[in-house]
């Protein structure tokens, strides 16, 4: 996915501490640039702009991201809405890359 998020991650996983928890990040920290995600499988109603609005409020909240420049990315087994539609977002619908 490195084409998709604009760059090779060196570091990979997951961010979790008392006040919130982000499903995947992955990191460049030469380059300072940030993939933050929100993977919903068991979901049953698509993701949307609230899914979004809130992965980014997240990423905003954890203070070793910040002077990254984050990409922002929602997995889905349910689809999306169309309030994603021209939304800077890498979307993940059944192992589909879409931006």
């Amino acid at each position: 996915m490195s084409d998709d998020i604009g760059f090779v991650p060196r570091k990979v996983g997951r961010y979790w501490d008392k006040h919130c928890e982000i499903d995947v990040v992955a990191l460049d920290t030469d380059s300072k640039k940030a993939f933050v995600a929100e993977c919903k499988y068991h979901r049953t109603e698509p993701m949307g702009l609230t899914d979004l609005n809130r992965l980014v409020a997240k990423a905003e909240s954890v203070k070793e991201l910040n002077g990254y420049d984050i990409r922002y990315g929602l997995f889905s087994i349910s689809g999306f809405t169309d309030s994603l539609l021209g939304k800077e977002v890498v979307l993940v619908d059944k192992g589909i890359r879409m931006l």
